[in-house]
Order: structure tokens, then sequence, then C-alpha cells
């Protein structure tokens, strides 16, 4: 089950079965020309230490790159990792 949480107005966090992205620091409204964010993603109850990544969501490069790297280090597929992603598009 997903779910979706503010914490303030700083700290955005999705969760799915599979992963937690959190972006930290918000999202800025001026500029949306770009969407700069830092996320952090993680498996829950994994000792496995998170990702923290920078980037524009909306440069698809960037995000493509991102979604290999995850499942890459937290060993799970591609389609899962793209999938939990896509909350973010």
């Amino acid at each position: 089950m997903a779910t979706f949480k503010v914490h303030a107005s700083e700290h955005l966090q999705y969760q799915n079965d599979m992963l937690i992205l959190t972006v930290l620091g918000g999202i800025k409204l001026e500029g949306l020309d770009r969407m700069r964010v830092t996320l952090k993603i993680e498996l829950p109850d994994n000792p496995r230490p998170a990702i923290r990544h920078n980037l524009d969501l909306y440069n698809d490069i960037q995000v493509e790159k991102l979604v290999r790297k995850i499942a890459e280090r937290m060993e799970i597929g591609i389609t899962v990792a793209s999938a939990s992603y896509a909350f973010l598009a």
C-alpha cells in the first residue's frame, strides 16, 4: 500500500511496498522551469544505507540514471524502481 506524507513543507515522503522516497528540503515554487530536488531513497526495514541524489525531475536522462542506480544498489528490478519513482513525475 502506498502512502504520501508531508512533514512540514520541507520534508515530503512517499512509501510503497518496496521503497521509501523522501524529498529533502521540499520543492521551491520559484523557477518551476526546473524541478531540482534532493532525494533520499531507502528500503523499508533494511539496514542497507540510503541513496541520496540531487537531480532535476524534468531531466529525463538524470531520472533514467537514478532509476538504474536505485535498481543496482538496492538490488531490485528496474521496473520496480521506475514504478516507485513515477509518483514524482
